[in-house]
């Protein structure tokens, strides 16, 4: 059985022209993506990494806040002191997107 080779123009490469997928355009957010979940309830509240992997099953929101940051969101943070799981305390950040920013991610979520 022969391999064929396919050309990177049909592999669906993200250098395309036509390309309108949310996840090759850094301007733009869509409600069905993990970053677009968040990104919607950070603007509701605040969340620590637990509470996060709790609620929203992102189980990587430093990562998802730095995904939003790079879109052009910003995303505050503070450091605070919560119980582990044998009740000590560690350091975690707390995430949240300020009401400035609520137009923006609006936009980037095209009026959700």
């Amino acid at each position: 059985m022969a391999i064929k080779k396919i050309a990177p123009a049909q592999r669906g490469s993200c250098d395309q022209g036509g390309i309108e997928d949310s996840r090759f355009n850094l301007n733009k957010l869509s409600h069905k993506t993990k970053e677009g979940k968040v990104a919607i309830a950070l603007m509701r509240r605040s969340y620590n990494r637990f509470e996060a992997a709790r609620e929203l099953h992102d189980w990587c929101l430093h990562s998802t806040a730095a995904t939003l940051q790079r879109k052009g969101i910003t995303v505050n943070r503070i450091t605070e002191k919560v119980p582990n799981y044998e009740g000590k305390p560690i350091r975690c950040c707390r995430y949240w997107i300020d009401t400035a920013e609520h137009p923006k991610v609006n936009r980037m979520l095209g009026g959700v």
